[in-house]
């Protein structure tokens, strides 16, 4: 039988300074996580981290 795994994916785009960048990369990492050298970073949706995360990244929107 397969498993099927569902993740989040994204990237940080969308940020012009360098200081913008660092706070981007720096809201990833408080998460535990790590980005590649684009921005890419990733995170399975049944860790239970991935609620906290949505949720952060909604408000860092508004």
């Amino acid at each position: 039988m397969q498993k099927i795994e569902e993740k989040i994916t994204w990237i940080i785009d969308g940020v012009d300074k360098a200081d913008e960048y660092d706070k981007a990369i720096d809201f990833v990492h408080s998460f535990g996580l790590k980005c590649d050298s684009v921005g890419w970073s990733s995170l399975k949706l049944s860790d239970e981290k991935s609620f906290d995360l949505i949720k952060k990244i909604k408000a860092e929107q508004k």
